[in-house]
């Protein structure tokens, strides 16, 4: 009988959502496991998506993927004295409140926390709107649990002096601690306690944000933390702005360890921007070649001013085969606005180099900012059209949706283009994802809905359309893997999922 269990929700997507779930292996809770494990405490862990990935069900407009909620009753150990939920993304909040309110029907003696992004943005609104609610963990989450189970189990130390906590109090009054420190040795957290998960369920089937059939992708992170305060994004928020990164040698163990054990034939680098020292990039490459472990691997996002022609050489020794820069816009004065800092001359030299080499190279631009012009979107157009010229094959052009816990939704917030709170609200959350086609919302002043919807659409085609154009034979090679279910990038697999609702026979 474990007196801890960690939750990880189900997937939940709006109905026009294109493609399926692509959720992958739980990292947040699979690290906080093995932490809590450290210290001596059982632990349980249910992956609601995990065990069930394939399951799909319709829930008032949208759907779940994995177990339901009476499905997460009959499997939560009896005595649980402690529920943690991971909540990362906001449109799932909708459907894991009610798994929360089911819990306390069912375990009314148990202390129920909440943790993860969308909790860290959200503090207030998550207790105020969910009273079954104990405890909110704000940010990264090992010490600041830690130190709450110690005082729930063994009653040790006050419950004000736990950095990152927050907690109703009072009646209906809301307390928030100050933040927790920050982990700055990461090599002293253990690795995943990825037993406690349904692994196999994952490598099995593929499953990865670029997975393909066959393959047996595991997610890794070696570093947290991103020195830049970008406006649109909310990783300031949970991880800070102190960019820490474990060493090479302890990730390359790891990594050794899940191809030993688990038969990896690849790892995706889930950090938040990845490149960020050269020495350390070229001395991780390094090893991997020295220890041939033979294993492809992928970058989901990273900066570019560390990469230079040296970088991008151990790079392609090494296997990297997908890497995803973020210029995020074409337009210098959108750049500004959102306090990016990135130098367009200087992230196409770096693009010049890539696309010398067998890596797919996916470059995001997202277009509909709250204070972005057409003249803005046009010169991200353009900037897309000017790489696909130069060889990058996969340049996505997605919507600007508001996280969070951002500058941007706070901003948005004010001029009241944001549901108040309430179950408006929730529902906009669920639609408040990228690749949402059905719902397409622009949230600048100066850009229509239809406009912005013509301007996605014809900045991804025109893009693809030129860069098949100008390099014809990788037609065939897209469409002999998209047959084979085998696809080498995002936009590969977003074609798989949409065959699949429109010919489910042929996938």
């Amino acid at each position: 009988m474990s007196a801890v269990v960690l939750i990880r929700g189900p997937a939940v997507l709006s109905a026009g959502r294109i493609g399926a779930a692509t959720a992958c292996a739980p990292l947040g809770i699979a690290y906080l496991a093995a932490y809590i494990l450290k210290n001596g405490k059982s632990m349980t862990i249910i992956d609601a998506y995990g065990e069930d990935p394939f399951r799909k069900t319709d829930k008032d407009g949208y759907f779940i993927y994995g177990l339901l909620n009476e499905d997460v009753m009959k499997i939560i150990p009896q005595g649980a004295k402690v529920v943690g939920f991971s909540c990362m993304f906001s449109n799932e909040w909708i459907y894991l409140k009610e798994i929360i309110k089911d819990v306390r029907k069912h375990f009314p003696d148990a202390v129920i926390v909440l943790g993860g992004e969308h909790a860290t943005a959200l503090t207030e609104y998550c207790l105020s709107s969910c009273k079954e609610l104990d405890y909110v963990i704000r940010g990264e989450g090992e010490w600041s649990f830690s130190y709450l189970i110690d005082f729930i189990m063994d009653g040790k130390g006050r419950i004000e002096d736990i950095g990152g906590l927050a907690y109703r109090a009072s009646g209906e009054k809301i307390f928030i601690n100050p933040p927790a420190g920050r982990i700055n040795n990461l090599d002293e957290i253990p690795w995943p306690a990825w037993h406690l998960v349904p692994l196999e369920n994952y490598l099995k089937n593929g499953i990865a944000i670029i997975g393909a059939k066959g393959s047996r992708i595991m997610p890794i992170l070696a570093s947290r933390g991103c020195p830049y305060s970008c406006k649109f994004c909310s990783s300031k928020r949970m991880w800070g702005r102190l960019y820490r990164i474990r060493d090479y040698e302890n990730v390359i163990n790891e990594i050794k360890y899940y191809k030993e054990k688990y038969n990896i034939t690849g790892f995706e680098l889930h950090d938040t921007t990845f490149i960020m020292n050269k020495k350390w990039t070229i001395a991780f490459a390094k090893r991997l070649i020295e220890e041939g472990l033979l294993l492809n691997w992928n970058v989901q996002a990273t900066r570019s001013e560390a990469i230079d022609k040296d970088v991008i050489n151990y790079l392609f020794e090494s296997g990297c085969k997908n890497l995803t820069l973020t210029p995020d816009s074409g337009s210098k004065k959108q750049i500004i606005d959102m306090d990016k800092k990135v130098d367009l001359k200087k992230i196409t030299e770096r693009i010049k180099i890539l696309n010398r080499k067998k890596i797919i190279l996916k470059v995001n631009l997202v277009i509909g900012f709250p204070n972005e012009r057409h003249n803005d979107i046009w010169k991200s157009i353009l900037f897309g059209i000017k790489l696909s010229l130069l060889g990058t094959s996969n340049i996505t052009f997605y919507r600007f949706v508001p996280y969070p816990g951002s500058d941007y939704f706070e901003l948005l917030q004010e001029r009241k283009m944001i549901p108040d709170y309430g179950n408006d609200f929730d529902r906009f959350l669920v639609t408040n994802i990228y690749n949402e086609l059905s719902d397409i919302r622009s949230y600048s002043k100066n850009i229509s809905d239809t406009l912005l919807k013509y301007y996605l659409f014809f900045g991804y085609i025109i893009t693809q359309l030129i860069h098949l154009i100008s390099h014809p034979w990788h037609i065939f090679k897209m469409i002999s893997r998209i047959v084979d279910n085998k696809p080498q990038s995002q936009i590969e697999g977003l074609i798989i999922n949409l065959m699949r609702k429109i010919a489910p026979q042929w996938f």
